[in-house]
């Protein structure tokens, strides 16, 4: 006996939704059940006149990520069918097999997605998405689209088709772990109003299937099957065999990345055919998920070049081949010793520094430029790339910086003639190593955040054969196996940073750690983050630009909206951001760059904290495309040009206060502008180790110095193109103080990075790297430090592990 239920959404006045039981032709009908809209989430969405569920068109567009629940009452096997009107722009997911905790977020369970052309099967596991099959393009938008899901034990078959009853998607998968009993409709924040669900309806299964016993959901068979693509790798010496025959269906990568190992990419059936009962690889084989080493073959051609005495410049007479969009940790690291070198030619004063580690231990290193000598003040700007591991356009902008600069030999070019010879240029490759590294070598899943936790078992990593060039310090997780890795871990550290961290709640950053906008434990947890905080306040920077990809934006601060900017046309942040605009021109993608506050309201960012702690001049863009290759990487890097160089440009309008006692000795005081309100509170203090503070300037302004006992002096200058200098000097208070004289405004322990708050109790300078101390309970403690608490264990300050409170060490 069957029965079919059909629930036709239409606007009444409870929330609850009663279904109409359509039975067909039976000597009894049964008792009807119902699929009910669950009451917490109906209010995302409008009901129409004529039955449909659109979005609440009250709505805020960053509100439009909600979903609408339904339940089926227990029935696992059976048939879904939903049918939706397709406007101009879908995009939503229709999730079954599902359940959802108190927070609706954290969803279990399977989605078919609708992403403009798009449509693609996911696996969701605590609001965490993973692909199960291929990303599907259709030629043109249905003007409806009927899904139906078959549920049978573990397998699923899914049919779309469009308004013609023509058939536009089909894929099947297998999958054990879970067996919800609702299904839901989540809409994303592009999608268009007019994109509505008209209807839907669940016929159960006669017979149920005990889906718990056919697999286990952990095995290797479960895994493969979340991929539609995997990769087998082969010992390049293995003999002819029937394995090999099946293997050759496959597809072979040229320029193998592991030494004496080819690598194929197959199809999950493909690799079903090349298992054995127990769902075993031959002895010897490997498998693994994506990588962006395997799917990049420039970065396969590239690391060729890590096996020579000098990676990346094997012949010497060659100059040496960034290979752009190529760039682990080992590449990214012998990048930088060697184009030191390089730049030493043609800049004055180079060196490299290190300002700390990631969370996995990767060496987060700057190089520095200028032609101005080392004892004299002088502006300090910033470029940094990678916040975000997967964005390497990202990283490639911050090396064209530093090919452009360290290669031009035209010492009447402007920037040798005039810009160096004004200002001390960073350039920070990759902020978060872990993320790019990850990205590389571990799983194109992972990358945007860093590695904080990623690995749930460290004893099966050296089963893997060795990859070809240095491993340096990646050469454990490098050789993982999938099962390992826990794909919730890590944190957005673009999202860490201590202003407003969290503000927002779950709209642009989460709490979640499977997100990928986790944005941590605490306000910054993270070692990437106390480096960066620490870096700003060593030695100050009076602009920055944080490198993204993907939007074709400029983002001039604030960008959370719970911060005010002043008026566009009053704002000199705001105008030279425009120049950059209009100097850059059409970019890769053929837009222009638009300046914005921002994408969306998003809280704990890195350019918001240094206006906030600093009054930096400090913007963050987002490049054309996200990681093309070949000519559009390039035309996208020398397009992207004129922004930077405009900043550049921008920078040598400041003014240097220097604040110094009678005897010369430098002295921390506030500095405050007549140009630039501080809207938000903000108390932008001199450099402890000089007594500068360096601002942008376009006109006339007053500079006011107040020192902490409430000692002010004010004067005026006229900004003009190259850095003025403005001298204050008091008298030394009798109890003058670093930690006194900076933190008197009550902001030290929430905007300072941990190294820079007990530098200052020591009444010492911030210096470079960071991770020097914990501060634990008001107490500075160093790293390493370790306490032995009897009964209760032995405790240690790792200030990469977490830099607030002393971490438990195994008994060995």
């Amino acid at each position: 006996m069957s029965l079919k239920f059909n629930c036709i959404l239409s606007l009444m006045s409870s929330l609850i939704l009663p279904c109409t039981a359509l039975a067909q032709e039976q000597p009894q009908q049964p008792e009807p059940e119902t699929i009910a809209i669950r009451q917490e989430t109906a209010d995302f969405f409008d009901h129409t006149e004529t039955g449909q569920v659109r979005i609440h068109k009250n709505k805020k567009p960053e509100d439009k990520n909600g979903f609408l629940i339904f339940d089926i009452n227990g029935k696992l096997d059976g048939t879904y069918h939903a049918k939706f009107e397709i406007g101009k722009r879908p995009d939503f997911s229709f999730i079954f097999r599902a359940e959802f905790p108190n927070d609706i977020a954290q969803v279990n369970g399977y989605s078919v997605t609708m992403d403009g052309l798009h449509f693609q099967i996911h696996r969701w596991e605590e609001g965490y998405a993973q692909p199960v099959t291929d990303r599907i393009k259709i030629s043109k938008l249905p003007k409806t689209a009927d899904i139906t899901v078959n549920m049978k034990g573990i397998h699923f078959d899914v049919t779309i088709k469009d308004e013609k009853d023509k058939e536009i998607f089909k894929s099947s998968f297998d999958d054990a772990k879970f067996r919800g009993t609702s299904s839901g409709w989540r809409v994303y924040k592009k999608q268009d109003q007019q994109t509505s669900l008209i209807s839907a309806d669940f016929l159960p299964s006669d017979e149920q299937t005990q889906t718990d016993t056919l697999i286990d959901p952990n095995d290797q068979d479960a895994y493969i099957r979340q991929h539609p693509k995997v990769y087998v790798i082969v010992p390049q010496k293995e003999p002819t065999s029937e394995k090999l025959t099946l293997l050759k269906k496959c597809s072979r990568l040229n320029h193998s990345i592991i030494r004496d190992y080819d690598i194929y990419r197959c199809t999950h059936t493909q690799m079903m055919n090349l298992v054995d009962e127990k769902r075993h690889l031959p002895e010897g084989w490997f498998w693994s998920e994506p990588r962006y080493s395997f799917t990049d073959s420039e970065y396969r051609q590239a690391a060729q070049d890590l096996k020579c005495q000098i990676p990346m410049r094997c012949d010497k007479t060659k100059p040496l081949d960034p290979n752009r969009s190529a760039k682990d940790d080992a590449m990214i690291q012998a990048y930088i010793d060697n184009y030191a070198e390089i730049c030493k030619k043609n800049v004055k004063n180079v060196r490299v520094e290190t300002i700390g580690k990631s969370w996995m231990g990767h060496d987060i290193r700057a190089i520095v430029l200028t032609d101005m000598p080392e004892d004299k003040y002088k502006p300090r700007i910033l470029m940094n790339a990678a916040h975000h591991g997967i964005e390497m356009l990202a990283t490639d902008f911050a090396f064209d910086v530093l090919e452009y600069i360290c290669e031009n030999t035209n010492k009447s070019d402007v920037i040798h003639s005039s810009l160096l010879h004004q200002m001390e240029l960073w350039v920070i490759p990759a902020v978060n190593m872990d993320g790019v590294d990850l990205y590389f070598h571990v799983s194109d899943h992972l990358g945007r955040k860093n590695g904080h936790g990623v690995f749930q078992n460290s004893e099966m990593r050296n089963k893997w054969p060795a990859k070809i060039g240095p491993i340096q310090n990646n050469e454990g997780y490098y050789r993982y196996r999938p099962n390992e890795i826990d794909v919730g871990a890590g944190v957005d550290v673009n999202r860490n940073y201590p202003l407003h961290f969290g503000a927002t709640g779950e709209l642009s950053s989460s709490g979640r750690r499977r997100d990928y906008w986790y944005r941590g434990a605490y306000a910054a947890s993270e070692p990437e983050i106390q480096s960066m905080m620490n870096l700003f306040h060593t030695e100050q920077f009076v602009g920055s630009i944080s490198f993204h990809t993907v939007s074709t934006r400029i983002l001039s601060p604030y960008s959370i909206d719970a911060l005010q900017n002043p008026p566009h046309e009053k704002d000199p942040a705001w105008q030279l951001a425009l120049k950059m605009a209009e100097a850059a021109g059409e970019q890769a993608n053929g837009r222009n760059y638009e300046v914005v506050k921002n994408l969306y309201s998003v809280d704990g960012t890195d350019q918001d904290w240094f206006r906030m702690v600093s009054g930096t001049t400090a913007y963050l863009i987002e490049g054309a495309l996200h990681n093309p290759t070949g000519e559009k990487r390039r035309d996208a890097i020398e397009k992207n040009r004129g922004a930077w160089l405009a900043f550049m440009e921008g920078m040598k309008h400041v003014t240097i206060t220097h604040v110094h006692d009678t005897e010369g000795n430098p002295l921390i005081a506030e500095v405050s502008y007549s140009d630039v309100p501080a809207l938000n509170n903000e108390h932008w203090l001199t450099r402890c180790q000089d007594g500068t503070h360096t601002m942008y300037c376009t006109g006339k302004r007053d500079i006011t110095v107040t020192l902490y006992n409430g000692e002010t002096q004010t004067k005026s200058v006229k900004c003009s193109a190259s850095p003025n200098y403005v001298e204050f000097i008091f008298d030394k208070p009798e109890d003058y103080q670093y930690e006194k004289a900076a933190c008197s405004t009550g902001l030290c322990e929430s905007l300072m990075s941990v190294d820079t708050l007990c530098s200052l109790k020591n009444n010492t300078c911030p210096s470079l790297p960071a991770q020097q101390y914990c501060y634990i309970d008001n107490i500075c403690i160093p790293d390493g430090y370790r306490v032995n608490l009897g009964y209760f264990g032995s405790y240690a300050c790792d200030s990469r592990e977490d830099n607030r409170h002393m971490i438990k060490l195994s008994p060995n």
